[in-house]
């Protein structure tokens, strides 16, 4: 399967074995997103699925102690991709049940950015 810009869903197709996304939702705009994480949401069991997404994770303005490697991170990300960006946690939960999965937990792993998002399809334990 090739790499193309115009058809992200296509390069995730429904797949009934688990997979993590790790530095690859950065790369593209809202829109994208939601198509490669709708057919995420498609290929997992609706009660006990999860998808897993290693990504930064900025903080609001003005309560992270890296908020400007933050913006600078988002200006190369503009630089890097046609649409791709850094995402505030808010941003991710507005995109996030837009593609189908109302129930996440946001892990921060580092002080600086780097967070992990456990999705479920379902409102249940995660």
């Amino acid at each position: 399967m090739g790499f193309s810009r115009e058809s992200p869903s296509k390069m995730f197709p429904a797949s009934q074995f688990p997979s993590e996304i790790r530095w690859v939702m950065h790369d593209w705009g809202d829109e994208d997103c939601v198509k490669i994480l709708t057919n995420c949401r498609k290929a997992i069991p609706e009660k006990t699925g999860k998808v897993i997404i290693v990504d930064a994770v900025l903080k609001s303005e003005g309560e992270g102690l890296f908020d400007d490697m933050g913006f600078i991170l988002d200006l190369l990300m503009i630089a890097h991709s046609s649409g791709g960006k850094e995402r505030s946690e808010n941003e991710w939960k507005i995109l996030l049940k837009e593609a189908g999965f109302p129930v996440f937990h946001v892990i921060i792993l580092l002080r600086f950015l780097l967070g992990l998002l456990v999705l479920k399809p379902m409102h249940s334990d995660l």
